[in-house]
């Protein structure tokens, strides 16, 4: 049997995003900024592509206000951003009739390549979609 500890979230920021063109690179700054002081920098590239597909659909699809959030267990990185349109987004699955030239459409698939784990959660005042990057410790069994 192999237990896991319970993570320990060690720290959890956000940032309200503009509800414009800066909003990828608001929140890009923001998880630079935030995971520059943790022990888990190795995941700021896939964090920072993930993110700004998720602030990007916000601005396309959503509504405001906009926020971007970062939170940091032992071993994990979560990041999420939320926004007030309540409907959660729709993986599309690249199929053989998918217009190899659309300029949209790809984001989500994009942030599944890229984390371990996303998702989508309903708040009373929009919806979160989040996701994680990084495992976490599992203890020895015994």
């Amino acid at each position: 049997m192999t237990l896991r500890r319970t993570p320990v979230r060690q720290w959890s920021v956000s940032h309200e995003l503009p509800g414009d063109e800066r909003a990828c690179g608001v929140a890009r700054q923001f998880v630079t900024s935030s995971l520059a002081r943790s022990t888990q920098r190795d995941l700021l590239d896939a964090a920072l592509l993930a993110v700004t597909e998720l602030a990007s659909n916000a601005l396309r699809h959503g509504r405001p206000p906009f926020r971007v959030g970062v939170s940091l267990d032992d071993d994990q990185v979560q990041v999420h951003v939320s926004d007030a349109d309540p409907h959660c987004p729709q993986a599309r699955r690249a199929g053989a009739h998918a217009d190899p030239l659309a300029e949209s459409g790809r984001g989500l698939e994009i942030v599944q390549a890229l984390v371990q784990h996303w998702g989508c959660r309903h708040r009373p005042d929009g919806k979160e979609i989040w996701f994680e990057l990084g495992e976490p410790a599992a203890l020895p069994a015994g």
